[in-house]
């Protein structure tokens, strides 16, 4: 920045682009290094040697930001359903441009008044121009889920669509009124690793 007089500033502004294989989520830490001296030796590069009697003074100073994430929302067809009648659900995934998602899968928690056995899933799909497998895990007691693999950067952002349905059970807890709360969620790791499976 050159010389600055006492009690003076100067503003420096630039611009980076972020790497192709970033992650939603990713934390980027960005560090600057500020070097100032006592004499004016007038080096011809910052890189020359300094002064052996003047006094170098360096501060740094960091910030952060983190790569956008997926989100998710869920919608139920009805907002009541009888003992026996089956509920059917839509998970939407919204995943942004230019972010990867490695091992990324959907899971939900079934509350106990549905029927985890009569679960079937109508279709998992994936626009616009892209795909996923949409491989059901291993359910562990009452969660479910999907896989969606490694859903790669793209220059336009994409939505998967999830639509499942589960019968209502005829358990002692189900009366007139009772509301089934069930929570979804989207999952990817930060690297490339196995697909989950459960």
């Amino acid at each position: 920045v050159g010389d600055l007089a006492p009690g003076s500033s100067r503003t420096l502004s630039y611009t980076a682009t972020l790497a192709t294989t970033a992650t939603g989520g990713l934390v980027v830490t960005n560090s600057a290094t500020q070097t100032s001296s006592t004499l004016d030796d007038d080096k011809a590069a910052p890189g020359d040697p300094n002064n052996p009697n003047e006094l170098v003074i360096t501060q740094t100073a960091s910030d952060t930001m983190t790569v956008i994430g997926a989100s998710l929302t869920k919608t139920v067809d009805l907002p009541g359903h009888a003992v026996g009648e089956r509920a059917t659900y839509t998970l939407t995934v919204s995943l942004p441009a230019g972010v990867n998602f490695y091992d990324a899968a959907v899971t939900d928690t079934l509350p106990a008044g549905l029927d985890v056995s009569t679960l079937q899933t109508q279709s998992v799909a994936c626009a616009p121009a892209c795909t996923v497998p949409g491989t059901a895990l291993t359910p562990a007691g009452n969660t479910l889920g999907w896989s969606l693999g490694d859903v790669l950067t793209s220059p336009q952002p994409r939505t998967v669509t999830i639509t499942y349905s589960a019968v209502v059970a005829d358990v002692a807890g189900n009366v007139r009124g009772t509301a089934l709360t069930n929570s979804a969620k989207v999952n990817w790791n930060l690297g490339n690793g196995p697909d989950p499976t459960s």
